[in-house]
C-alpha cells in the first residue's frame, strides 16, 4: 500500500489488496508456468512466507485503508468487492 498512498494520498477510498502467502505462491507458480518456467512450489511458498514476515515488521497500516483479502477471490469478485466499497464510500461522503 505504500505506493498507492504516495500516489493518491487524498483518495476517497484507499484499498490494500492482500492474500495469504499460500495463495500468492499458487498464483506465482501459475504465472511462471505460463512463461514456461518451472520452480518448485515449496521454494516459491517459502519466498512468500519470508516476504510476509519482513513486511509485517515494517508495515504500519494507516487507519483509513480498507484491506481486502483476495486469497480465495477471482478477479471478478475482487472487482465487485471494490465496486461495492466505492459505492458505499461515495454514498457516505455525499
Amino acid at each position: 500500500f505504500d505506493r498507492g498512498l504516495s500516489s493518491f494520498p487524498n483518495a476517497q477510498l484507499k484499498i490494500w489488496l492482500k492474500a495469504s502467502p499460500y495463495a500468492r505462491a499458487v498464483r506465482r507458480c501459475g504465472q511462471l508456468a505460463a512463461q514456461g518456467v518451472h520452480r518448485p512450489f515449496k521454494q516459491v511458498l517459502d519466498e512468500h512466507v519470508k516476504r510476509e514476515a519482513l513486511d509485517k515488521r515494517r508495515r504500519v497500516m494507516p487507519a483509513d485503508i480498507v484491506p481486502i483479502d483476495t486469497s480465495f477471490l477471482s478477479i471478478e469478485e475482487v472487482f465487485e468487492v471494490i465496486s461495492n466499497k466505492l459505492v458505499n464510500t461515495s454514498s457516505s461522503v455525499q
